[in-house]
């Protein structure tokens, strides 16, 4: 289940670590393993790999959940506010919605609702995860090695941030 009400992904953050060698990317995936992290949660992703897209969005029915779920749910808050806007207008009785009740509730219904939704496509094209991937795929052209970490909940970035701030090793993370 989703922590984020606009989300239908298991894992809304992703954290990425960067590495020399296999040894240290394999390493680092078992300390988080040895404090309770799942290995379904972990993916190495090796030098000149080719198809990892699935370890880095290993949830391809959440994403389409997402999409589906932060469009409905931004596009109808759009179509309430607009009626809400709509009717403080009408009850201060401004004189252009009192006079015209319904032509001045469809534009202002479809301006509301149509920000919504294109604030739903926002949601759902997830700008944060391009900082990851392109870190990714640069390390990947570079003939290094990356350990992608899927967090479950906000407790679990935590850990996962200190665990490798105490270690020394720099990584990377979305939202």
């Amino acid at each position: 289940m989703s922590t984020n009400m606009l989300s239908g992904e298991q894992s809304n953050t992703k954290l990425v670590a960067i590495f020399k060698s296999k040894q240290g990317a394999e390493q680092c995936a078992e300390q988080l393993q040895q404090r309770g992290f799942d290995s379904n949660q972990l993916a190495i992703i090796a030098p000149h790999e080719k198809h990892y897209s699935r370890k880095l969005e290993p949830e391809q029915q959440g994403v389409k959940r997402s999409a589906i779920r932060s469009n409905v749910v931004l596009g109808a808050a759009g179509f309430v506010l607009a009626w809400l806007i709509w009717g403080g207008l009408y009850l201060a009785g401004v004189e252009l919605i009192v006079s015209s009740p319904i032509k001045s509730l469809i534009p202002i219904l479809f301006f509301c609702t149509a920000g919504g939704l294109m604030l739903g496509g926002f949601v759902t094209m997830r700008v944060d995860h391009q900082a990851v991937i392109q870190e990714v795929d640069e390390a990947v052209d570079e003939g290094y090695w990356s350990l992608v970490m899927h967090s479950r909940d906000h407790q679990q970035t935590k850990r996962i941030e200190a665990f490798l701030k105490d270690q020394q090793i720099e990584f990377n993370r979305t939202l």
